[in-house]
Parts: structure tokens; sequence; C-alpha cells
């Protein structure tokens, strides 16, 4: 017996997402002092097409003393909503923890203040919704341009 379910499909405003976190990796460029430029480059270069056609691709950048990334735009997940099965997509955004790299403790905690202030800056500045201190998300409600709606079945 197939299943009624709603697929839908986000195209999410890139433009504006683009520009945040152009100013996100700027800040951390500008203010950390945790990684060589060209490391920092390579990730925007790589975060800038993931973000413009919307791929599912994670990124990383691994510096010393933390570690960011960017979800990209993952797949769908199923949901049941009032009965039917709702196939929503995840929210990108960033995130970043700490790792082990031997670093200095005073760099440790310059590492620490400098990203709270980056995370807590770029979150308010565009309406960015966290869950913890090193976590950004940006809401569909805000970023999504228009949602296509697929009916299927499921088998």
């Amino acid at each position: 017996m197939a299943r009624l379910v709603e697929l839908e499909v986000p195209q999410y405003r890139t433009e504006e997402i683009e520009h945040a976190s152009s100013v996100f990796v700027g800040y951390f460029l500008k203010y950390s002092n945790i990684a060589t430029i060209l490391a920092w480059e390579e990730y925007w270069i790589g975060l800038q097409d993931v973000i413009r056609n919307q791929k599912p691709r994670k990124l990383k950048l691994r510096a010393p003393g933390i570690d960011i990334s960017f979800s990209g735009f993952p797949p769908p997940t199923p949901t049941v909503d009032d009965g039917k099965v709702v196939f929503e997509p995840y929210e990108p955004g960033f995130s970043a923890r700490t790792n082990k790299e031997l670093v200095l403790p005073s760099e440790r905690t310059k590492i620490d203040r400098t990203s709270n202030a980056i995370f807590e800056e770029i979150g308010e500045v565009y309406h960015l919704t966290t869950e913890d201190p090193y976590t950004l998300t940006f809401p569909r409600k805000l970023y999504v341009g228009k949602v296509e709606v697929f009916n299927a079945a499921l088998l």
C-alpha cells in the first residue's frame, strides 16, 4: 500500500546567506589570528560554491584550537505531521568545536573569547538562531525565498 508523502524543496536566498557567511569568515580572518590567510581563502571559496549551488556538502576548516564547519544544505528528513509524512529540509548553518590541538592556555582563552564574540555578533546582526554559543542556523522563515512542494507516493 502506497502512502502519500510531501516533499518540500526550498530555494534559499543564497545572496543573503553568502553575505552573512562572508562577514562571518571575514571576522574570523580579521580577529582570530588562528589560521593562515590561505586556509581561510580556500574555505571561503569552497563555501561560496556550496551556498550558491545549495549543495549538501559539509565544509570544515581545522585551525589550531578550533574547527569551524558549515553544514551545507542537507537532504530533507521525514517527519509525521497530522498523520502525513512530510520531508522537511534542514536549515543550513555554522558550528564550531574546540579541538585537541595543543595551544597555550592564553591562546585557548583568546580563541574562546573571539569565537564567542563573533558568533554572538553575527547571530544578532543576521537574525540567526542558536542552540548553543557555537552554533548559528539560517532559519527557513527568514532565508527561504520560495518552497516547492511535491506530493509523491511512498512505497
